[in-house]
C-alpha cells in the first residue's frame, strides 16, 4: 500500500497534459471524471474504509462517465491501478471542457453560471480527495513524510499561501458556503502559519489540525471542532469561538486578547503563556486546562469551569470570577489583585492560596487565611 500510494503522489506532481491530446475527447466535464474515478476505486474495494466518505462529499451533481479512465488505458495500455485513476480525475478535473451541447442545455435551464458550477464542484472534490489521503497519510508512520498536502500551497510559496485558500473560499460562494461542502474534511488539515484573518471558519471540522502561527484574527470559529488542533502561537485577537470544541488541542503562546469564548470547550487544553486578556470565558469549561503563566487580567470568567486547572504563575488582575469554579485548582504564585467574585465562587479545595500574590483581604476573610502579619523574629 506504501509503494502505491507513493507512486500516486509522484503520477500526481507530474504533469500528465501530454498523454491527452484532446481534452475534449477524454471527457465531457472534468467533474465527471473526478467522480468516475472515485467510484471505480471504491467499487474495486482500492480505497476502503478511510476515504469512503469522498464518495459521498457532494458528488451526486453529476453522472456516471469513464471516457478519461478509458482514454488512459488506451493510449498506455496498462492495467489501470488506483493511482492512475486519481492523478487523471486530479488533473483533468481542472480542464474547462464543458462541451457546447451542454452548454447550450444548461442555458435553455436558466443556469447562467452552470459551467463555472461545474468547474468549482469538480475543483472541491478533488480538494477534499487530496485532504483525505493526507489525513490518512499523516496517521500512519510510513506515509507521513511522503504523502504532505497544503491547502494553501507548498510551503516556499509563502506570499501566495494564504489568497490560494481565501480565494478558493471566497469562489465557492458561487454554489454554496465552502464550510458546508468542505469543511468536514478539514480534520487533520495543514494550515499553520498562513494569515486567514477575518475569514468565516464556522462550525468546520479543524480536529487535529496543525495551525501553528497561523492568523485568524477578527475570524468566526465559533460552534467549530478544534480538539487536539495545534494553535500554538496563533494570532486569535478578537475571534468569535462561542460552542467551540478545543479539547485537549495546544494553544501555548497563542495571542486571544478580546477573544469570545463563551460556552466553549476548553478540558485538559494548553493554554501555558496565552495571552487571554480581556477574553470573554463566561459558561466555558477550562476543566483541567494548563494555564500557568496565562495572562487573565480583565477576563469575563462568569459561570467558567477551572476545576483541576494549573494556575501557577497565571495573572488575574481585573478578573471578573463571579460564579466560576475553582474547586481543585491550583493557584500558587498567581497574581490575584483586583478581582471580582460572588458567593457562588467555589473556592472549595483550592490549592496554593496562601502563597498567592495580592490576595484581595476579604477573600482571605471569607475562605479563613491567616491573614496576621507574622512577629520579626528579631
Amino acid at each position: 500500500m506504501t509503494t502505491k500510494l507513493e507512486k500516486f503522489w509522484k503520477f500526481f506532481r507530474n504533469d500528465i497534459g501530454e498523454l491527452v491530446h484532446k481534452p475534449s475527447s477524454a471527457t465531457e466535464t472534468g467533474a465527471e471524471v473526478s467522480k468516475t474515478s472515485l467510484e471505480l476505486a471504491i467499487a474495486l474495494g482500492l480505497l476502503g474504509s478511510p476515504f469512503a466518505p469522498v464518495a459521498v462529499a457532494g458528488l451526486s451533481f453529476v453522472g456516471l462517465a469513464s471516457k478519461g479512465i478509458k482514454f488512459y488505458q488506451d493510449r498506455t495500455k496498462d492495467k489501470l491501478t488506483l493511482e492512475e485513476c486519481v492523478t487523471i480525475a486530479s488533473r483533468l478535473a481542472y480542464v474547462e471542457t464543458l462541451p457546447q451541447k451542454k452548454s447550450r442545455q444548461l442555458h435553455e435551464q436558466n443556469i447562467e453560471l452552470g459551467q463555472r458550477q461545474v468547474d468549482i464542484y469538480a475543483g472541491l472534490n478533488v480538494m477534499i480527495l487530496l485532504l483525505e489521503l493526507h489525513r490518512y497519510a499523516q496517521e500512519r508512520d510510513d506515509l507521513k513524510k511522503q504523502i504532505i498536502f497544503y491547502p494553501s500551497g507548498q510551503l516556499q510559496e509563502q506570499n501566495n499561501r494564504a489568497s490560494k485558500l481565501r480565494q478558493i473560499i471566497n469562489y465557492t460562494d458561487v454554489i454554496g458556503s465552502f464550510n458546508t461542502l468542505v469543511g468536514k474534511y478539514l480534520k487533520g488539515a495543514n494550515l499553520g502559519s498562513i494569515n486567514l484573518s477575518g475569514l468565516n471558519l464556522r462550525s468546520t471540522n479543524l480536529s487535529g489540525a496543525n495551525l501553528k502561527g497561523v492568523y485568524l484574527n477578527g475570524g468566526d470559529l465559533s460552534d467549530t471542532n478544534l480538539s487536539g488542533a495545534n494553535l500554538s502561537r496563533a494570532k486569535l485577537r478578537g475571534v468569535y469561538l462561542s460552542d467551540a470544541k478545543l479539547i485537549n488541542a495546544n494553544i501555548s503562546g497563542g495571542d486571544l486578547r478580546g477573544s469570545n469564548l463563551s460556552c466553549t470547550q476548553l478540558r485538559s487544553a494548553n493554554l501555558r503563556s496565552t495571552n487571554l486578556r480581556g477574553i470573554y470565558l463566561s459558561g466555558a469549561n477550562l476543566s483541567g486546562a494548563d494555564l500557568r503563566c496565562a495572562d487573565l487580567s480583565h477576563a469575563y470568567l462568569s459561570g467558567a469551569h477551572l476545576n483541576g486547572t494549573n494556575l501557577s504563575g497565571a495573572y488575574l488582575n481585573g478578573a471578573n470570577l463571579s460564579g466560576v469554579d475553582f474547586s481543585g485548582a491550583y493557584l500558587s504564585d498567581e497574581f490575584v489583585g483586583n478581582i471580582r467574585w460572588d458567593q457562588n465562587t467555589n473556592w472549595e479545595g483550592v490549592r496554593g492560596l496562601e502563597t498567592a500574590k495580592n490576595l484581595p483581604e476579604a477573600l482571605k476573610q471569607q475562605l479563613g487565611l491567616d491573614i496576621t502579619p507574622k512577629e520579626d523574629e528579631n
